[in-house]
């Protein structure tokens, strides 16, 4: 409890704070507390074996990518989609689609 209240001292967690004496920096090694490398660091059940914890800190970022590869691909089928709807209705089916001038167009 005592080396959480000397990081809360400063008002930031993880003792990330810039007050007097610390000149903005990062927590560093030589003060034996929490620091801004254990945000990435794996917790209880993956990080028992040393060796391991890269590997699920890679997996872990890898699968951050590949989820955010999977929603940016949606979102361009869903735009083709869209497309796809509006070329039936103003091709095939005849529709008019119009938008309505800008109030202020630029100058």
């Amino acid at each position: 409890m005592a080396g959480s209240q000397q990081y809360e001292a400063s008002g930031f967690p993880f003792g990330l704070g810039t007050g007097p004496g610390e000149q903005g920096r990062w927590s560093g090694p030589d003060d034996g507390g929490p620091s801004f490398s254990t945000l990435f660091a794996p917790v209880y059940p993956w990080n028992r074996w040393s060796y391991l914890s890269p590997l699920v800190s890679v997996a872990g970022a890898a699968t951050i990518f590949v989820m955010s590869g999977v929603a940016v691909a949606s979102l361009l089928v869903m735009s083709f989609a869209l497309l796809v709807v509006v070329f039936l209705l103003v091709e095939v089916f005849g529709f008019e689609i119009d938008l309505p001038p800008m109030p202020f167009a630029p100058r």
